[in-house]
């Protein structure tokens, strides 16, 4: 399984609305709106590094009010507890 974060800039006043449309992409399975330098971050969980790519190029970046998106990519992923 990989894993990535992604940080998104909407344009102003569509946090909300963007923050929704996300929710619905298969693969993104935890969002918050966020305060600071960016307005919402994504966790994205796929079966290889290159679905991801694909899901954050044509699903994410094309969400309407989005911006900009900033993928992080986990290469090591430790549980806590």
């Amino acid at each position: 399984m990989a894993i990535a974060f992604v940080l998104i800039n909407t344009k102003p006043l569509e946090e909300h609305k963007v923050y929704r449309a996300l929710l619905a992409i298969p693969g993104i399975e935890y969002a918050e709106n966020l305060i600071g330098d960016y307005d919402i971050i994504l966790k994205v969980e796929l079966g290889d590094f290159q679905a991801i790519e694909r899901v954050v190029a044509e699903q994410v970046k094309t969400t309407p009010g989005v911006l900009e998106a900033k993928t992080l990519q986990c290469f090591d992923h430790l549980a806590v507890g």
